[in-house]
């Protein structure tokens, strides 16, 4: 008797490169976009193709997501702020089916809000599962932002020695901007009170992220390896510069 574990693969924006094959079941697209508060560009379609060998119900969860001061994502339902239609679909096998998704939510807002949009598989029963009774789910998660026309990130850095590792240095990372901003796109420049300076590159501070998003009006702490040329130095400041590799 062959036994299929349950599998339910959620890819964001923040970790899309986590996708792993068996989500090729369905394709979906857009995974980004920014939406105005209202108006025609208020508005997005959704597409969403069926690579199953079977129908594949699915449903349109919305979450609103934050992200808090240790970088870690938070969501809660999103649901009032968004209309989605169809809010449920069978497609069939090999067919692509569009789902409208407008933003509904407070028009007046003036900073940037994330939310996840979710396509989630509704249960099919395996058949290659005979009697387990197990069933086998996947979910695409897309990132829409609404934003106001204007909206941009305000970055700024300071930099703390990590009283719990010598190795490590605490970067604090502050957004007084409007707009999410994004801590690997950008390289960071330490130096140490003996005049020493050390470039870490933002493709070396991206990997170590759960999400590299900073809200707005908000700060957010990064830990960072120290580089061994300031082993042993007292750092005395930290400076952020766009990455080339960007």
């Amino acid at each position: 008797m062959k036994c299929i574990v349950s599998l339910r693969l959620f890819i964001f924006f923040a970790v899309s490169g986590m996708l792993a094959g068996e989500a090729s079941a369905f394709r979906l697209t857009p995974m980004r976009y920014v939406l105005e508060p209202s108006g025609p560009e208020a508005e997005i379609t959704l597409r969403l193709e069926n690579t199953f060998s079977i129908d594949l119900p699915v449903e349109i969860e919305v979450y609103k997501r934050t992200i808090n001061e240790e970088g870690v994502e938070e969501r809660t339902s999103g649901e009032s702020d968004f209309l989605v239609f169809p809010p449920q679909s069978l497609i069939p096998v090999g067919a692509e089916q569009a789902f409208r998704v407008r933003y509904v939510g407070p028009p007046g807002i003036e900073d940037m809000v994330s939310y996840v949009i979710v396509v989630r598989q509704l249960p099919i029963r395996n058949r290659d599962a005979e009697s387990s009774g197990v069933d086998v789910m996947l979910a695409l998660g897309t990132a829409a932002y609404v934003a106001p026309n204007g909206t941009k990130a305000d970055l700024s850095v300071t930099i703390e020695p990590d009283n719990e590792d010598p190795a490590r240095a605490i970067l604090w990372v502050a957004n007084e901007g409007s707009a999410y901003g994004y801590v690997d796109r950008f390289d960071v420049s330490l130096s140490a009170d003996d005049g020493t300076n050390v470039i870490i590159p933002a493709s070396e501070i991206g990997p170590t992220l759960e999400t590299p998003l900073v809200m707005p009006h908000s700060k957010r702490k990064v830990y960072l390896t120290v580089p061994e040329t300031l082993r042993g130095r007292a750092l005395a400041g930290a400076e952020i510069a766009p990455s080339a590799e960007q």
